[in-house]
């Protein structure tokens, strides 16, 4: 079914495509997307229901050691940002008191900042920002409001460490996150 798909989704506006290597980055990312959507239902239907949290965040942990590492000159410190577990990523290009608060996503239950290195650093090298990735505290062991908490203490910490409230932090997350 998935293999189906993909044939269909080399067809272009001007022919066929005859390798991946033939389509520019933004249609190969449309196609990596188009092939999870197709597949991801059939993927889902082989889980176990009887599946445990614990079993799933020690799988995301051996995932998050597959994460490619940040290009050089990417600068990765983990940091105390007012009580909150953070990592604090920067490129060459990043200005200092320019900062993005990523907050990961993970439904409040999974996820840690290092799993999203290889998005975030891509976010501050568009961005010329560094970026603030916060490992706020999870469900079902801290039930809300405490990534809620975690978050507004981030904030609080980047403007006490000079930057401008509202005009030079931007805050990003998962629209299922947004409750944050």
């Amino acid at each position: 079914m998935c293999s189906a798909a993909a044939r269909r989704l080399r067809v272009k506006s001007t022919g066929i495509c005859s390798s991946a290597a033939a389509l520019s980055w933004v249609e190969q990312m449309s196609l990596r997307a188009e092939l999870v959507r197709l597949c991801l239902p059939w993927f889902m239907r082989r889980l176990p229901t009887d599946i445990q949290l614990e079993d799933v965040r020690r799988q995301l942990a051996r995932f998050g050691r597959l994460v490619p590492r940040p290009p050089r000159g990417t600068e990765v410190i983990a940091i105390d940002a007012g009580s909150v577990r953070a990592e604090r990523i920067a490129r060459p290009r990043s200005l200092p008191n320019r900062y993005v608060l990523h907050l990961h996503g993970g439904a409040y239950l999974l996820g840690f900042p290092a799993l999203f290195r290889d998005f975030t650093w891509r976010i501050a090298d568009a961005a010329c920002a560094r970026v603030l990735c916060i490992d706020y505290r999870l469900a079902p062991e801290h039930p809300f409001p405490a990534a809620v908490e975690d978050a507004t203490a981030a904030y609080r910490w980047l403007i006490a460490h000079g930057a401008e409230p509202c005009s030079e932090i931007s805050p990003a997350w998962p629209a299922k996150e947004s409750g944050l």
